[in-house]
């Protein structure tokens, strides 16, 4: 389970939809409401919608659109709702899941209570840096009290935003890089997204091969395999008990006679 953090608009939701194909609603002030679940599935044209209760209902994807802060700010989206689940037949997705997460931070409190109720059921942290705006030490604290037993990589965003030539990004993200190792944290890796195609392009050619290799650093739990598995091994328990039994009745048996 892999879950995108990060200060509010740092384009979370940008890389998900991009390299998924999806179309979750970002904007260009706090748009994520809710944490997005994104898993394997055959019925990627619909969502799911999970209230506190646990109820569900299928959103389709015009539906979806509503659960943007830009339209819909002062509506209690974290109070109602716990997540958004949604199915897709991406490759990559086939033993992960996705966790598009509400930004770190916000003005409401209760977007961020749902980002915090990810960290436990995740694996694997993709943390979120505006480069124009490197990283605050409340930023850095929160990662160093919250994420320091999970693996953590660092996507670099707005990198080839208008006014931001190459030299000056390269040195941004050296100052956040040494901000980032003068508090000890260690990354696992750092990569970079932009709006220009190249820059995407670059991002994908090394963003695939980290998260297909992920397969192989965690083992994936199949409920189902377990359940067979402890089954089979109290049907071996009660098979030896059988025998131990019998061959004790036996004994008994022959010193009698």
């Amino acid at each position: 389970t892999i879950a995108l953090m990060g200060h509010l608009k740092t384009g979370k939701t940008s890389v998900m939809n991009y390299y998924f194909g999806e179309n979750f609603p970002t904007s260009t002030e706090e748009a994520t409401a809710l944490a997005t679940y994104l898993y394997s599935g055959d019925n990627p044209n619909s969502s799911m919608l999970v209230d506190k209760e646990g109820s569900v209902q299928v959103l389709s994807e015009e539906e979806v659109q509503l659960f943007s802060l830009e339209t819909s700010f002062n509506f209690p989206f974290a109070r109602m709702f716990s997540y958004i689940a949604k199915e897709s037949n991406h490759p990559s997705l086939s033993d992960k899941t996705f966790i598009d997460t509400p930004g770190l931070f916000s003005s409401n409190v209760g977007h961020s209570y749902s980002t915090f109720n990810v960290i436990e059921n995740c694996d694997v942290i993709f943390w979120f840096i505006d480069c124009r705006k490197s990283i605050s030490i409340t930023e850095r604290d929160f990662i160093k009290e919250h994420l320091a037993e999970k693996p953590v990589y660092f996507i670099f965003t707005f990198v080839d935003a208008r006014g931001l030539t190459p030299e000056k990004a390269r040195t941004a993200i050296e100052v956040i890089k040494r901000s980032l190792q003068e508090v000890g944290i260690d990354a696992k890796g750092f990569l970079s997204f932009g709006r220009q195609e190249e820059t995407k392009r670059l991002f994908k050619s090394e963003f695939e091969p980290i998260i297909n290799g992920l397969s192989n650093e965690y083992k994936v739990s199949d409920p189902l395999l377990e359940i067979i598995g402890l089954l089979s091994n109290l049907r071996d328990l009660v098979i030896q008990f059988q025998q131990a039994y019998t061959e004790k009745k036996n004994e008994l048996e022959s010193q009698k006679e």
